[in-house]
């Protein structure tokens, strides 16, 4: 009972010393702590309170590395910037304030690549809206994974070989159609089907969706013509639904069907 009487007030003599605070208090707190031996009924305690010690002695010695960082990054050039983390990488990993430090030293390191990259940004957005679609991605390709801007700059990206693409599909449909033929025209319109809505050329393609659509159902009218309801018929179901000259060709569709329609045999006369 007396040996354990002796290790509380041995703890207890140890929390009056570290009560100020100072990096001697909290020495010699730690030092008296630490003659409680392991497996004493006190041990555990004095062992919380010894880290607890040595997280603010750590605080204290550590403490002005990141003042001194910050005040050098608050001019917030890369320089400045660099300058402060390095100050601030002083701060090891099994130190109190490595955590504090590492998000001071990840915010730092995202203004200077702001700073870095935000050029090619800018120079890029020029180039796509000019609408020079290769010089803007070119641009804002020098922007790496894993910088602060990659993610807007793989979005704008994006967007441009969209609209890269969405030229490419029409320029390919404009070729395709040129043959006139139906399945020329079937082929092209298909085509056309790859540009999404939000491209440029949208209103484009679907100018050009919609003349094809009449020359289909133009070539339909030449087969009834000639009297070639079932041709004129396979031909007019090409027509898309989504273009002007499908209510058209459904029109058409119903009169050459009924055209195709056996003729109804004549009545017998009366007899006489």
């Amino acid at each position: 009972m007396l040996f354990r009487s002796e290790d509380v007030a041995r703890l207890a003599k140890a929390r009056d010393l570290a009560r100020p605070g100072g990096l001697g208090d909290l020495n010699a707190a730690i030092a008296q702590a630490s003659q409680i031996p392991a497996g004493n009924p006190r041990y555990q305690e004095a062992q919380g309170e010894i880290r607890d010690w040595n997280r603010q002695i750590q605080t204290i010695e550590d403490q002005p590395y990141l003042d001194r960082a910050q005040a050098m990054a608050r001019g917030g050039t890369i320089p400045e910037l660099q300058a402060a983390i390095a100050q601030a990488s002083n701060i090891t990993a099994d130190r109190a304030l490595y955590r504090q430090a590492q998000q001071q030293v990840s915010n730092w390191r995202y203004q200077i690549q702001l700073q870095e990259d935000q050029p090619y940004l800018d120079r890029a957005i020029a180039f796509g809206n000019a609408k020079d679609y290769g010089a803007a991605i070119d641009a804002a390709s020098q922007i790496r994974r894993g910088r602060a801007l990659y993610p807007e700059a793989r979005s704008q990206m994006k967007r441009w070989r969209r609209e890269v693409e969405a030229k490419r599909n029409l320029e390919q449909a404009y070729l395709v159609a040129q043959a006139n033929t139906p399945e020329a025209l079937v082929s092209a319109i298909s085509i056309l089907r790859n540009i999404p809505a939000s491209t440029e050329v949208k209103e484009q393609s679907d100018m050009a969706l919609n003349r094809w659509s009449y020359q289909l159902l133009s070539l339909a009218n030449g087969q009834a013509n000639n009297a070639a309801f079932a041709e004129a018929i396979k031909l007019a179901k090409m027509v898309p639904r989504n273009s002007a000259a499908y209510d058209s060709a459904q029109s058409q569709i119903a009169t050459w069907q009924n055209s195709l329609q056996p003729a109804a045999p004549p009545e017998p006369s009366p007899v006489q």
